[in-house]
């Protein structure tokens, strides 16, 4: 109907732009989902990591009323006011999901293995220079500064450890969708992640090497549709390192 009200889950920064666009006057709110989700097939999801959804906030009587819904569900929902440098902030944390995709590697290895949080710390550096250049100020994450996270990640792994664990739980089965699209030989949002971080640079006269060289990656397993290449840490490590 013309009067219903959208709420947008999607990854990203614009996509509730895009749908205002295409929908005419229908209402249209940006979420994020700060959790992940892994689907076990036959119309089966389930949740690996801890964290709420986070809702652009909404007067509309409806909605209010649909919050109330999945709080009694047990979901922890927040409203912000504003809620662009909180999706800014899931931006760059999900750029660790082409990691996860090009490693096949669960979440809790990228955070054991040295080199793949090298990796991760190489790009969410990156974005984050791009995004100081850009005069964009990410929301803190779960208190903490985005910019502290590669700083965080070169820590020894016993700290890293119990600074993730502190921050959120992570299931042994938690991967990155990105991952979940290579397998079933779709199409990723890599443009709409990376890819945001590489236009914004280009937009602002920066260079964003590592990010780009991400998408290459990315793009040549979409290409081959065999699934995640399924890169050691070493091996993905010299891969952005020879983007330099």
């Amino acid at each position: 109907p013309e009067d219903a009200l959208i709420v947008s889950m999607q990854n990203g920064v614009h996509n509730a732009e895009v749908l205002r666009k295409h929908l005419g006057s229908r209402r249209v709110l940006a979420g994020i989902v700060d959790f992940n989700v892994v689907s076990q097939g036959q119309g089966v999801f389930q949740r690996t990591t801890s964290g709420p959804l986070s809702i652009k906030s909404c007067d509309d009587a409806r909605w209010q009323t649909s919050i109330r819904a999945l709080r009694h569900s047990g979901l922890a929902v927040v409203e912000l006011d504003d809620i662009v440098p909180a999706q800014w902030t899931k931006l760059v944390v999900n750029l660790n999901n082409a990691v996860s995709a090009l490693s096949g590697a669960p979440t809790r290895e990228l955070i054991v293995s040295s080199d793949y949080r090298k990796v991760v710390a190489a790009v969410v550096g990156e974005a984050i220079f791009v995004l100081r250049k850009a005069g964009i100020a990410p929301a803190r994450l779960r208190g903490v500064p985005i910019s502290w996270m590669p700083k965080i990640l070169s820590l020894p792994s016993p700290i890293v450890r119990l600074v993730t664990r502190a921050q959120m739980k992570i299931d042994p089965e938690a991967r990155s969708s990105m991952w979940e699209d290579l397998t079933r030989g779709r199409l990723t949002e890599i443009d709409y992640l990376n890819g945001e971080v590489l236009r914004l640079a280009e937009e602002f006269g920066v260079d964003a090497p590592v990010n780009r060289r991400i998408i290459e990656l990315i793009r040549a397993a979409e290409a081959l549709g065999n699934g995640p290449p399924n890169l050691s840490g070493p091996a993905l490590l010299a891969a952005i390192r020879s983007s330099h």
